[in-house]
């Protein structure tokens, strides 16, 4: 989003900030342990709080509590925010939107508020009667926020914002060859996203064991455990490219025939902009859910409940290229790779 601000607007003064790192540390850091245990460990009680928060009676009954819990640990955003002064405040995630919303509905700034929200199904938690514009990600997303009692013309079907590198292409068979790979051989990219030590062994054992071979490129991000397990593992295979964290995802992507991983919105996004399609494998229950659900309604990818099936479906679009180019096809036809500029563009009702 900055770099589509400063796209559209190169005289205009853009700001970044991090909601949780101005936050006290101990409540930033415990936020997101929280959710990566839950979503790791206890899958099925985060998709509880989501649909349970979610319902109309109790948010209405949560909201004044949700909003005692932002007004006091929030303080770090909404102090940056009453200094700077903003003509236009684009947030990207619920936490942000909701302070600024209040902010608002004090008179303490007088921002023109955009909410970019980052999945394909719209949680109350994004909600705000302050906001006056919400980008969305579909025509259905706006559709279900309508039903909400939001107004439509505070709704734009935009897409995910994401990195303007996802929309370019390199070339895979230069791509392949940068990463030592066969220019003929059918690609998986795996991304381990909230998965754990032993469903990524069982995944790559399994996709080692396709027929006709397969090479496989493995991201780890920052699970240092993970990578390290399967680093001893994988000694001595050449099918196998594993990786740690990288800032060069698109590239991958580009390189893969299809990605295994998660669903969530802006790993969707930038699949669909790579015109990579997806199996998603076991989505948490809530947004991944809805997300994967989106993709393979759209037909741009399919849903794994297990290791097995990931595998399964794999071995399926490894051998059936007719099935592949029509996921990749409904890909391509989903994609909205300027959706950030569009967003930017919304800019422009509140400022000039």
């Amino acid at each position: 989003m900055e770099e589509a601000c400063h796209a559209l607007f190169p005289d205009v003064e853009v700001a970044v900030a991090d909601t949780l790192s101005l936050m006290p540390r101990f409540i930033g850091a415990g936020y997101k342990k929280s959710y990566l245990f839950l979503i790791q460990k206890l899958p099925w009680l985060w998709g509880f709080f989501y649909y349970f928060f979610d319902n109309a009676v109790v948010y209405a009954l949560a909201k004044p509590c949700r909003r005692f819990f932002n007004g006091f640990f929030c303080r770090g955003i909404e102090t940056l925010a009453v200094s700077l002064g903003p003509d236009v405040v684009i947030c990207t995630h619920f936490m942000s939107t909701e302070v600024i919303n209040a902010l608002k509905k004090t008179g303490k700034i007088r921002a023109f508020l955009i909410t970019a929200i980052t999945d394909f199904r719209a949680h109350r938690f994004w909600l705000g009667e302050a906001v006056d514009r919400y980008a969305v990600a579909d025509p259905s997303t706006r559709e279900s926020m309508i039903c909400r009692g939001v107004s439509p013309d505070r709704i734009v079907v935009t897409g995910i914002p994401v990195d303007k590198k996802f929309s370019l292409r390199e070339g895979r068979e230069k791509l392949r060859k940068e990463f030592g790979l066969e220019s003929n051989k059918f690609t998986v990219l795996v991304t381990s996203g909230g998965g754990g030590v032993g469903s990524m062994d069982r995944i790559l054992k399994g996709l080692s064991r396709i027929r006709p071979e397969i090479q496989i490129l493995v991201v780890c991000g920052q699970n240092k455990l993970l990578f390290d397990r399967l680093r001893t593992e994988l000694i001595g295979s050449s099918a196998v490219r594993l990786f740690g964290f990288v800032d060069f995802m698109d590239r991958l992507m580009e390189t893969a025939d299809i990605l295994v991983g998660k669903s969530g919105g802006l790993t969707v996004s930038e699949s669909l902009c790579k015109g990579a399609p997806l199996v998603v494998f076991e989505p948490v229950p809530g947004q991944e859910t809805a997300n994967a659900l989106y993709v393979q309604a759209h037909g741009a990818g399919l849903i794994a409940r297990s290791s097995e099936e990931v595998v399964r479906r794999v071995g399926e679009l490894s051998s059936d290229a007719a099935f592949l180019g029509r996921l990749k096809a409904a890909a391509v036809n989903l994609a909205k790779p300027d959706a950030a500029r569009k967003v930017a563009e919304m800019a422009r009702y509140g400022h000039g």
